[in-house]
């Protein structure tokens, strides 16, 4: 069913590009020196490392937000002007997961292409869920988009 749901997101982004007629959409290539050993060795360096995380994006990421119930979906793509504009942070670091009490789950890992990541309330609150979507292209991770359905 996870697989589904994510085929059906990435058919609903494509027709609402042809929809609105987006035709160049820059894409930054992902430059990296090494393959990543491990899907969780490259996940807490990109939580913790600035610089690596910036060097790890895949350009544009594609946004979801909006459960769906109580708030509507939006699809956007955000470019470095989106994510510089962001008053907190794109993805919890470890010390801020423990700070905020937030829990992280790997909901998805395919090792060799794509993962996804929950990060949310440890307790029952559900004001932070937030889910990473990665993507391995030639040997590294890298973060494609992410979804906010946060109540």
């Amino acid at each position: 069913m996870r697989r589904h749901r994510g085929l059906s997101i990435i058919v609903f982004v494509l027709s609402v590009c042809a929809i609105r007629g987006v035709s160049a959409i820059p894409v930054t290539v992902l430059a990296c020196k090494s393959p990543d050993n491990s899907f969780q060795s490259f996940l807490r360096r990109f939580e913790d490392d600035a610089p690596f995380r910036r060097s790890r994006l895949q350009l544009p990421l594609v946004v979801l937000t909006g459960n769906g119930i109580s708030v509507s979906r939006t699809i956007e793509f955000w470019t470095l002007p989106n994510l510089r504009a962001l008053k907190g942070p794109l993805i919890y670091s470890r010390s801020d997961l423990k700070k905020y009490d937030l829990a992280e789950t790997i909901l998805v890992l395919q090792p060799k292409r794509y993962a996804e990541v929950l990060q949310a309330n440890a307790g029952e609150a559900d004001d932070t869920k937030l889910i990473f979507r990665f993507r391995r292209i030639d040997g590294c991770w890298a973060l494609e988009g992410f979804e906010d359905v946060s109540e």
